[in-house]
């Protein structure tokens, strides 16, 4: 706010309602609202991760065992390009 008001910045009205914009960010503020969306959000990115982490296994346990690239990308809803750097990169670190 101080900002705003240094630089003119919407000058009349920042610093006529300086008080009031200020209440007001800090009442419309919901800890307990934040915490539960930032948790959410940390879920859902964990639950993707972990999918993700399947697939993955998945993936190189089909390959390993014969299944072809086009199968592989089927049963998993991937693309042929996913399963193929899947795979590769076993081949690779293994090497």
């Amino acid at each position: 706010m101080d900002w705003a008001i240094e630089e003119n910045f919407l000058e009349g009205f920042v610093r006529e309602q300086k008080e009031e914009i200020i209440g007001m960010n800090l009442t419309e503020f919901n800890e307990e609202r934040a915490i539960r969306g930032w948790r959410q959000e940390g879920l859902e990115e964990g639950r993707a991760e972990g999918a993700r982490q399947k697939a993955v296994e998945y993936a190189r346990s089909f390959y390993a065992n014969g299944a072809s690239l086009e199968l592989i990308a089927k049963s998993l809803n991937m693309t042929v390009e996913q399963v193929k750097e899947i795979v590769f990169e076993t081949a690779q670190a293994a090497n």
